[in-house]
């Protein structure tokens, strides 16, 4: 390795051969430093020519934009000739960014910024609303705490007070990144819902706000390509592709502006905006699409658990929880129109339990209580007779933008073999504190088809669970948790074959951690025993709750193993 010790140079350590270094590998550390050195120089572009060019330089010259050729040349022709725009502001440089401070792109198209002067035509009319198909949950219920969170995360006041007459025109453009918040949680917990409601209810305090459907890269093109569209309608953009819509809209975020009619006539302003980024469930498809610069904010929804694995950009955000009991039961309630039905607060408690206060099973039960016309026992009643038809039914409310019912709320069988099988042995176990240990130390021997046997497997499957928020870990007592309400469709889903080979895995991994002594053993009530047994019972109580029914009938088949497991815990 050669250093020339040239101005602000800055070494990479590279385990390479020379012959391999163009081959970056996006799970190499290399890759990230890359990607960030690479940034750095389209980020300080602009600065870095009028350093080169130094103060004496055509003042005309250095106040231009510098837009890369593959996304805004074929804007040039339309852009106004006037230079009264102000250099970019750009932040303090981290001692990674140095090295791009004296670095420039080859080839760059020099544009003049819009100027003051431009007639209204050519800027967009504010407020900009772009919110595709998102519309206000007429039900919305609670969340109270987590708007407020979002709001202070932006630094919003009360939403009810307007901004006053000297705020109109915006803050100056941050030398940060925008403000990004993340709603992160399983799915049904009412992400998409919470944001709908944020946007509609804050619209106010911004001058711009757009809702995008970021689950896949081919929906955030097509969004991208409308909202560019919609921000240039007298330019030539019928043959823009997505890259340059893409740079197109950043651009305008980060230096945004527009007209109002104030008594008739048009005044030009700038403008703060916000932008949610709904079903974001892979954010590595999302960071090329965010904005990195501009007074705006950002709201993401995601079943990844962003917060928890402190992900580059997310880092900030709210895990959403189900609903207390004393808050699910006054849902259930209201929205079921059964407030003032006899002993309605403990059946709505009831229920509420067993739903595991998940918002979205909890509306979709109250339109089934509704539309068929159930008193809340009769319900109970049904539930308990045939809960697979009532997880399956869809209640037409209309008042919210979920689509799903309970039984397609999680997508089971999209998951790898290995995953499935993981989540099909835990939909029998307690749901609240599954000891990892207990997953894996009699993993070898455990006849299940796919179950994961070896420790990376296990991994990679209890990752993938986590990362669509089937499951959580709290890693301090290295314990899985999951919602009943999860366990009880994954349950249903199975057919025979699957729910025997589960139960059977099920008892072989207790079986491998349970404490085992003879039945005449003088030893086996030391206390040594006790705090085995006591992480390890409330297992064993489900299984004996979901299958000793029908064992005790004849009706299913349990294995010698679970007998002696049963009996040595009755002991």
């Amino acid at each position: 390795m050669v250093q020339f010790n040239g101005p602000l140079e800055s070494l990479y350590g590279v385990d390479k051969a020379h012959l391999d270094l163009c081959e970056v590998d996006e799970k190499d550390a290399f890759y990230g430093q890359l990607s960030q050195y690479l940034s750095n120089i389209a980020r300080y572009a602009t600065r870095n020519v009028q350093q080169i060019f130094g103060e004496d330089s055509d003042p005309e010259f250095i106040n231009l934009t510098l837009r890369p050729r593959h996304s805004m040349s074929s804007l040039a022709e339309s852009s106004s000739q006037s230079s009264s725009a102000a250099p970019l502001t750009t932040p303090e440089m981290e001692p990674d960014d140095k090295a791009a401070q004296i670095c420039a792109p080859a080839q760059i198209d020099y544009v003049h910024d819009v100027s003051s002067e431009q007639g209204p035509t050519e800027l967009i009319k504010l407020p900009f609303i772009h919110l595709a198909s998102i519309s206000r949950n007429a039900r919305f219920f609670g969340r109270t705490e987590v708007l407020e969170a979002i709001d202070k995360a932006f630094g919003l006041g009360s939403p009810s007070i307007p901004r006053s007459a000297d705020q109109t025109g915006g803050p100056e453009i941050p030398s940060v990144l925008p403000p990004l918040f993340v709603l992160t949680g399983m799915a049904g917990i009412g992400k998409t819902e919470i944001a709908a409601e944020y946007l509609y209810t804050r619209i106010n305090d911004f001058d711009a706000a757009i809702w995008i459907y970021a689950d896949t890269t081919e929906k955030l093109g097509t969004q991208f390509l409308a909202i560019a569209k919609e921000l240039r309608p007298t330019s030539s953009t019928e043959t823009m592709d997505v890259a340059e819509a893409r740079e197109l809209v950043k651009e305008w975020l980060a230096a945004p502006s527009g007209y109002r009619l104030v008594k008739g006539e048009s005044q030009k302003t700038n403008a703060r905006w916000l932008i949610v980024f709904d079903n974001a469930d892979d954010p590595e498809i999302l960071y090329d699409w965010l904005a990195d610069q501009g007074p705006g904010c950002i709201l993401v929804t995601s079943k990844y658990p962003c917060v928890e694995e402190a992900t580059y950009r997310f880092e900030k955000g709210y895990n959403v929880e189900p609903f207390s009991p004393a808050i699910g039961t006054d849902m259930l309630k209201k929205l079921s129109g059964r407030e003032k039905e006899n002993e309605s607060s403990e059946a709505s408690d009831r229920i509420v339990k067993t739903l595991g206060g998940l918002p979205f099973a909890i509306s979709q039960v109250s339109g089934i209580i509704r539309q068929k016309h159930l008193t809340l026992k009769e319900f109970e009643e049904w539930y308990d007779e045939d809960s697979k038809y009532l997880h399956g039914l869809k209640t037409m409310t209309g008042s919210s933008n979920y689509q799903h019912t309970i039984s397609t709320a999680w997508t089971v069988e999209q998951l790898s073999a290995p995953a499935l099988a993981l989540l099909q042995v835990i939909s029998l176990l307690d749901p609240d504190r599954i000891p990892e240990e207990m997953l894996m130390d009699g993993a070898n021997k455990v006849k299940m088809k796919c179950y994961p046997i070896k420790k990376y497997a296990f991994f990679n499957a209890r990752a993938e669970l986590i990362h669509i928020s089937l499951a959580s870990r709290n890693m301090a007592t290295n314990e899985i948790k999951v919602h009943r309400l999860v366990q009880a469709v994954v349950r249903q889903k199975m057919n025979r074959t699957e729910i025997e080979a589960a139960y059977s895995a099920a008892c072989v991994l207790i079986s491998e951690v349970w404490p085992w002594v003879s039945g005449t053993d003088p030893t086996r009530n030391q206390p040594w025993r006790v705090p085995i047994a006591e992480r390890l019972e409330a297992h064993i109580c489900n299984l004996e709750k979901l299958f000793g029914t029908d064992i005790r009938n004849g009706e299913f088949d349990a294995t010698a193993l679970a007998g002696s497991l049963f009996s040595s815990y009755a002991w």
